[in-house]
């Protein structure tokens, strides 16, 4: 029985001790939260976090640039959330501290339901994840949904209940051996490996990019081309107007064109304005005494008054005469 125990306790306690290795160290990874201190309450708006070296390996000084992010919910990703950054992206591990705002409209006020986590790159090109412990904040407006409600309270239990840290070989060299089981890089879990697993996408071809440019070359002679037309057709048109003005003017200078007055015989005839054929120029008498000749025309009607006409009558007596038919009594020598 003793033998037994002895072979028992002999055959299990390197198992355990490679198991308490394993834990003590994966915990001791990268960096420890010191703000937030798990169990401690916070209210929205402004907090300043700060870490230390944790004393295990990779330590503080192998790692480089960091991304710090907020939680709320449980310890997996089905039930957890991130709901805010902290921070800008890419700072340095070695400053120690990072200050930023709170936004309390991203979540509601769960009792221990969040935590922080960051995720570091090592010297290396490797990759450490941290966990603060779970802590309280206040004066929160927000709201928060339900599965990450219900995983906050299942894990608000324990302030340390939180995922483990971690240490992914992101670069790991290709050996021919198999190394032993106790010879594995210590982390708790392995992330794949980031590159493409298939051949990466290498653009368009050159016959889409030669298509591109010949479609691009025709669009731009259409657009010259449509360009000259509209220059040719405005050209155009402004050419006839100009033509067309221009008749307008030789037409009504034509109109205006005055004639020198002319007499033939007794009738003196004068120039009107001639706007088309169906008015003419024409005289006429108005009265036995004196003639006068119209004009006819669509401006004012010109006048001109003719000399005096003396009718004489016919007969043996000449003692009478008439002026221009006025009625007048001839001198009689014999009313003496």
């Amino acid at each position: 029985m003793v033998a037994l125990m002895f072979s028992t306790s002999i055959a299990f306690t390197p198992s355990f001790l490679i198991l308490f290795l394993l834990i003590r160290h994966a915990r001791s990874l990268g960096i420890d939260f010191t703000v937030p201190a798990g169990g401690a309450t916070y209210p929205a708006g402004l907090i300043t976090v700060t870490w230390s070296d944790a004393g295990g390996s990779p330590d503080e000084s192998n790692l480089v640039a960091y991304t710090l992010e907020l939680l709320v919910g449980g310890n997996s990703q089905s039930n957890s959330e991130v709901i805010q950054r902290i921070g800008k992206p890419n700072g340095t591990v070695s400053e120690g501290a990072v200050s930023d705002e709170i936004a309390a409209d991203i979540s509601q006020s769960i009792q221990n339901g969040f935590y922080m986590r960051m995720t570091s790159n090592t010297t290396t090109g490797d990759q450490v994840i941290n966990y603060s412990e779970r802590f309280t904040l206040i004066n929160m407006n927000g709201t928060t949904e339900s599965t990450y409600l219900e995983g906050a309270n299942g894990a608000s239990g324990a302030v340390s209940n939180v995922p483990e840290a971690q240490y992914n070989v992101l670069n790991a060299p290709v050996s021919t051996a198999t190394p032993p089981a106790i010879a594995t890089p210590t982390s708790t879990a392995t992330a794949p490996p980031t590159g493409p697993l298939g051949p990466a996408n290498s653009g368009m071809s050159r016959g889409q990019i030669a298509g591109l440019v010949a479609g691009g070359i025709l669009a731009l002679v259409g657009l010259i081309s449509l360009f000259i037309w509209v220059i040719f057709f405005y050209r155009r048109i402004k050419r006839k107007r100009e033509e067309r003005r221009r008749g307008k003017e030789e037409k009504e200078e034509t109109v205006h064109r005055h004639v020198t007055p002319t007499f033939l015989g007794h009738k003196a005839e004068l120039a009107t304005h001639r706007t088309s054929g169906l008015h003419f120029t024409h005289t006429r008498v108005l009265n036995p005494q004196t003639e006068r000749f119209e004009m006819d025309g669509l401006d004012n009607i010109a006048e001109v008054p003719a000399s005096p006409i003396v009718y004489e009558l016919e007969g043996n007596w000449t003692g009478w005469e008439a002026n221009s038919g006025r009625k007048s009594k001839a001198y009689d020598p014999l009313a003496l």
